[in-house]
């Protein structure tokens, strides 16, 4: 176990990660995070109030971590093949950005806090996260984009994720990814917001929307399988004049 504070930089991340072989539990609350310009890795150079890209990747022997009070990004891949991880504690709600493939195949991880202040959620962010649960799923008005496959299972498991939860899609909402909420059987309603005008390619794929589904007036793009595979939505579908395309399958 270890608790860090004071000041610290990607070095410290990368010799935690690297040579701390047996490291389980880390707290970095009171700690800040400079930037180290110097310190380039294929993730990009390491800023100020940013968990570095890969920063605990593939540290399997981390259970918890307690995440500094003032980054506002968590990189690309910071926790990626974390696979024992339990708890990331509370992330806080200044963090404006989780990077692509951020906690994917952290199949332990049983909760995460959406933060309220997000704005971009990273392709993969949480793929493959077996055990993450909510009731429902509110995201924040503040996000203007959600990367492909965020949520996505690829196997295992005997339970879909979000087993009877809600989801409930921002209105500043401005670019959904591809398979950005793939087999996460959701119910209930769902209303796309009005600024999105593509709803990408196998969307919302393997899902259990059983209430209405409402499009957005100024939608332009239908990707194919976007609703294939479980959902049973209820009432009128009604299709804006807008739309020119409608992929295969969209609503099979």
């Amino acid at each position: 176990n270890i608790k860090v504070s004071g000041k610290i930089d990607a070095r410290d991340f990368y010799f935690m990660r690297d040579e701390m072989t047996i490291l389980s539990n880390v707290n970095m609350e009171t700690s800040t995070i400079a930037d180290y310009s110097a310190y380039y890795t294929p993730y990009g150079v390491q800023e100020a109030n940013k968990i570095p890209g890969a920063a605990f990747k593939d540290k399997n022997t981390l259970i918890r971590v307690m995440l500094p009070k003032s980054i506002i990004k968590i990189g690309e891949s910071a926790f990626s093949g974390c696979y024992n991880l339990l708890s990331v504690g509370h992330i806080p709600d200044n963090v404006r950005h989780i990077g692509d493939n951020a906690f994917w195949c952290c199949n332990a991880l049983q909760h995460v806090n959406i933060p309220q202040k997000l704005e971009y959620l990273g392709g993969g962010a949480f793929i493959d996260c077996y055990k993450l649960q909510w009731n429902s799923l509110s995201l924040p008005n503040t996000l203007r984009e959600i990367g492909g496959y965020v949520f996505m299972r690829q196997g295992g498991g005997s339970q879909p994720n979000f087993n009877n939860c809600t989801l409930t899609l921002p209105d500043n909402l401005e670019k959904l990814g591809e398979g950005s909420f793939q087999g996460c059987s959701f119910v209930g309603d769902l209303k796309i917001p009005n600024k999105i005008t593509d709803i990408p390619d196998d969307c919302f794929m393997w899902n259990n929307f059983t209430g209405t589904l409402t499009l957005p007036q100024g939608l332009i793009s239908i990707g194919r399988t976007i609703f294939d595979g479980g959902s049973n939505f209820a009432g009128e579908l009604i299709i804006p004049n807008s739309v020119r395309t409608i992929g295969d399958s969209a609503f099979a």
